[in-house]
């Protein structure tokens, strides 16, 4: 073969290589373009950050678990319900539960100015949570975002939360968002 034919063989596959890297380096661009959503309108939801006044928890020196949160009464304390747990009733079983729940009368309470919140998790023996509470007042909701952090323990265990936060808006709904923090520091939605 001469150099000639050589260079001949080598000149279209080149040119085709070439042709090929364009319409490579073009198509994303071009099927970007057909595939892009439709411009929208963009949303402006102003999440405002809800200061907690006061905060106990089942782990900190002299508080008990009082075991009052489930998801089925869901995070919102009612002040009734709140006197029941901190004055109780007669009974045995009224008494040992005002017993577990006698560090709740650390928490300075104001019901006309201030609503009560609670949560729970369950985990190791050591594990633990924490709650921050925003408000979107565009979707009209709070959300309360719990994060479980993960203890080290290998047995079972809770943990409960209370918080004492401003007034809640009477017409708002509260979502709850769990989150976990698992032993390496990673933070994850559970829910």
């Amino acid at each position: 073969m001469t150099t000639l034919e050589a260079n001949h063989w080598v000149k279209p596959r080149w040119t085709t290589l070439l042709l090929l890297l364009v319409l490579l380096a073009w198509c994303p661009l071009v099927m970007g373009q057909a595939f892009a959503p439709q411009s929208q309108s963009p949303t402006t939801e102003s999440v405002e950050e809800v200061s907690i006044i006061q905060e106990v928890n089942s782990r900190q020196l002299g508080s008990g678990y009082c075991g009052y949160y489930s998801k089925a009464v869901g995070p919102v304390v009612a002040e009734d319900e709140f006197r029941n747990l901190i004055e109780g009733s007669s009974g045995s079983l009224a008494s040992s539960k005002r017993e577990r729940c006698e560090f709740l009368n650390r928490l300075k309470i104001d019901f006309e100015k201030h609503s009560l919140l609670t949560y729970g998790v369950t985990g190791d023996c050591f594990v633990r949570g924490t709650a921050q509470i925003s408000r979107s007042d565009s979707l009209r909701k709070y959300a309360l975002r719990i994060t479980k952090i993960y203890g080290g323990c290998r047995a079972g265990g809770s943990f409960e939360g209370w918080l004492v936060v401003e007034k809640l808006r009477p017409d708002y709904k509260i979502e709850v968002e769990l989150f976990g923090r698992d032993e390496s520091g990673v933070t994850r939605r559970l829910d």
